[in-house]
């Protein structure tokens, strides 16, 4: 009897510490990380909140302790179901539910799932094509007061408005836009920037040209002495002729 008596000893202690554990479950945001553990500010449950009443309960910090045995979980959506994750990560702030074995006051944590921060897997986003409305000032035109591409308008009518004055339709960073009429200094480098100029000073023509017609239908519009009529058709002439050279 005596030789299993080390024997009863050893196994009454293990009894005694069994019995004096308990497993439970803690909720609450991680505030602290060290190597083998980590510290939560535990929430308040209903029966603190109900015996908080009387005096505001204070939330402790608790020391949950890490061991190799310890399984760590995560989700990467709000929809998704939890996945085996690792202690790396488990960040502060984070809120986690810690399911812990307690002996008096020392808590070893069995699994410990987050549930406050998803990590999730990003998708690609396309790449957002560049749009390209011109090349040169060639393919815009006018239509009313917009400048436009050529072919946004094939088949389709413009308002009748005129261009605002001193300005012009030109492609400028690929893009047709209105432009203030500007007369840059004769010093062309090459063929293409004299062939641009030459297309520029076109639609200007052409907006005056546009302009000119407009005016000579207010003009028939308008009554006028004989005197004032010859005046007038001669300017209207003049004008014509100077445009077209």
């Amino acid at each position: 009897m005596r030789k299993y008596l080390p024997i009863l000893v050893i196994l009454g202690v293990l009894i005694s510490s069994l019995a004096l554990a308990e497993t439970t479950i803690l909720t609450g945001e991680v505030t602290k990380i060290e190597a083998n553990s980590f510290t939560i500010v535990k929430n308040i449950n209903w029966l603190e909140r109900l015996t908080g009443l009387l005096r505001k309960p204070q939330p402790q910090p608790i020391v949950i302790n890490v061991t190799s045995s310890t399984k760590f979980y995560l989700r990467t959506s709000q929809t998704a179901g939890f996945t085996e994750g690792s202690f790396q990560d488990l960040k502060e702030k984070d809120h986690v539910i810690v399911t812990a074995d307690k002996n008096n006051d020392t808590y070893t944590a069995l699994d410990v799932k987050i549930t406050g921060r998803f990590i999730p897997n990003p998708k690609p986003k396309p790449p957002i094509p560049e749009i390209k409305q011109c090349q040169t000032d060639a393919d815009c035109t006018w239509c009313g007061m917009a400048c436009v591409n050529k072919s946004e308008i094939a088949g389709k009518a413009c308002p009748q408005v005129m261009p605002r004055e001193g300005t012009a339709c030109q492609c400028v960073n690929n893009r047709c836009m209105v432009v203030p009429l500007t007369n840059p200094p004769m010093n062309f480098q090459n063929r293409d920037q004299v062939l641009q100029e030459m297309e520029r000073i076109r639609n200007q023509i052409k907006a005056l040209e546009q302009r000119l017609k407009e005016l000579e239908k207010l003009l028939k519009t308008i009554p006028a002495t004989s005197s004032s009529s010859v005046s007038t058709s001669s300017t209207t002439s003049t004008t014509t002729a100077t445009v077209s050279q």
